[in-house]
């Protein structure tokens, strides 16, 4: 058809826009009560970022120990899952029960899905541990042991027969490297043992008409059970042990200390109830990497996870470069560190190579003449120079000058650091003015001067002193020798 266009050459163009970030700093973005089920969160599209973990573990039921506390920052990009269990006072993930109450159930987050006991340390990020089980009735009580920090508490002790030898046993808690050791209790000519603690699992307690033990909480390694024996004894089981893994700046605390309440807004002495969980968006991730060494910083950006040692080496004249320290004071470099999602500051630590660290020549453009009545000034440059890594310069040249007019004087020689030297200062002595009052001047001059800091110039001058000084005067460097600060193999941050 006339006019018409064909379908095939129809090209069709769609503009495509990044979706940002739905999440604002300081937002929480999951957070996950008691429920019995593994839990997990997905860091959705362009929320790449650091973001804060925490947990607290559950309580131990009839008088048990309190649960304890884990935090932590970890950087997580797009599509990164954490998987989430939440511990409870009936010992979901790894209280264990006994003849008294039952351990509470720690809480973790991790990489993989599963409850606690089902993991390798190496998955796991953080764990909060669970208290131990507790008892009471049958003439008296027990306490469970706290949960959390490096290591749960232990279980208490009571009943009618807490005085006799051996008849109640408090469950011992877990460590960070293995779970409450069993424990017996023996009197009346009985004996009762009760569980030992294992990774991510509470032993259980002993159980006997009137005389009981409670379980042992759950954690990186569980608390043991307690052990009773006799007519009435018990013995509180032993908390598990909380855990910092795969996170920055991370912590952990026990369930008889001050920890964050849930919603954040107070705090309290270890959490009671069931356990709980929480993420946190910090920030957006920022791997920027800011390097500083002799009044010079450089920014880069690094992909995250690399090494951001590597990623930019300086030079700075006369000095080797050794590495870069975390501090402006500190010579200590490191070995290791990569970006983490974080901003970075480094400083660059240096050896000395010598006392004199270079010869510079200055070109012929450098002459200049001074004529009467004049100021010199500037007459030769050698550029900008970090004064603050030396002590001293030597100064190689040349220069001339005559007067023509009694009592008339030139000054002339070489400034650098604040400091300057006359080298060649002619003047009449009030006789006859003619030419016969020439100066030359072919050698070299040391100027010394203290700077801590900045940078300067390298000059020489002639400058009219006073009288009227109808003549001609230049100067000429033809080498410098900068003198370094710092002897042969001195090590030293230069920020």
């Amino acid at each position: 058809t006339p006019g018409a266009t064909s379908a095939a050459a129809v090209t069709a163009y769609a503009r495509c826009t990044a979706i940002p970030c739905q999440f604002s700093a300081g937002q929480v973005v999951a957070q996950y009560a008691y429920s019995g089920n593994v839990e997990s969160f997905t860091v959705p599209e362009n929320c790449t970022g650091i973001y804060k973990l925490e947990v607290w573990g559950s309580q131990g039921s009839t008088n048990g120990g309190l649960g304890g506390y884990s935090q932590g920052t970890k950087a997580l990009s797009t599509g990164t899952t954490i998987y989430t269990v939440v511990g409870g006072t009936n010992g979901y993930n790894g209280g264990a029960g006994g003849g008294g109450g039952t351990g509470g159930g720690a809480t973790h987050m991790a990489k993989v899905s599963g409850v606690l006991s089902s993991t390798t340390i190496s998955d796991l990020y953080l764990v909060a541990g669970g208290g131990g089980g507790g008892v009471s009735g049958g003439g008296g009580s027990a306490s469970g042991g706290y949960g959390g920090g490096t290591s749960g508490g232990r279980g208490g002790t009571g009943g009618v027969d807490v005085g006799e030898p051996r008849c109640s046993e408090g469950g011992y808690g877990g460590s960070q490297t293995a779970g409450g050791a069993s424990r017996t209790a023996s009197c009346h000519d009985e004996s009762n043992s009760s569980g030992a603690g294992s990774y991510g699992r509470g032993g259980g307690g002993t159980s006997r008409f009137g005389s009981n033990g409670g379980g042992g909480g759950g954690g990186l390694y569980g608390g043991s059970g307690g052990a009773a024996s006799g007519y009435v004894a018990h013995g509180g089981g032993g908390g598990g042990s909380g855990y910092v893994g795969d996170v920055d700046s991370g912590s952990t605390l026990a369930g008889n200390q001050t920890v964050p309440t849930q919603d954040g807004t107070s705090t309290r002495t270890g959490n009671a109830g069931n356990g709980y969980a929480k993420i946190t968006f910090v920030q957006p991730e920022s791997n920027i990497i800011t390097y500083h060494f002799n009044d010079t910083t450089v920014i880069k950006q690094a992909i995250h996870g690399e090494s951001v040692l590597e990623l930019y080496t300086p030079s700075v004249e006369g000095y080797e470069f050794v590495g870069w320290s975390e501090s402006p004071s500190s010579t200590t470099v490191l070995t290791t560190k990569t970006a983490n999602g974080t901003p970075i500051t480094l400083y660059g630590v240096f050896r000395s190579l010598g006392s004199v660290i270079r010869n510079v020549t200055a070109s012929a453009s450098g002459n200049g003449t001074c004529y009467a009545y004049s100021v010199g000034g500037q007459l030769t440059s050698l550029g900008s120079i970090n004064f603050g890594l030396y002590s001293g310069v030597q100064i190689n040249g040349t220069g001339n000058s005559h007067v023509n007019f009694r009592g008339a004087r030139w000054d002339c020689g070489f400034s650098a650091g604040g400091s300057s030297v006359t080298v060649m200062s002619p003047y009449t002595d009030w006789g006859d003015p003619a030419t016969q009052y020439p100066a030359t001047w072919n050698g070299s001059a040391t100027l010394n001067f203290t700077v801590t800091s900045g940078t300067g110039y390298i000059s020489a001058f002639c400058h009219d002193d006073g009288g009227g000084s109808n003549g001609e005067a230049s100067m000429r460097i033809t080498s410098i020798k900068l003198i370094n600060r710092y002897s042969s193999g001195t090590v030293l941050v230069i920020p």
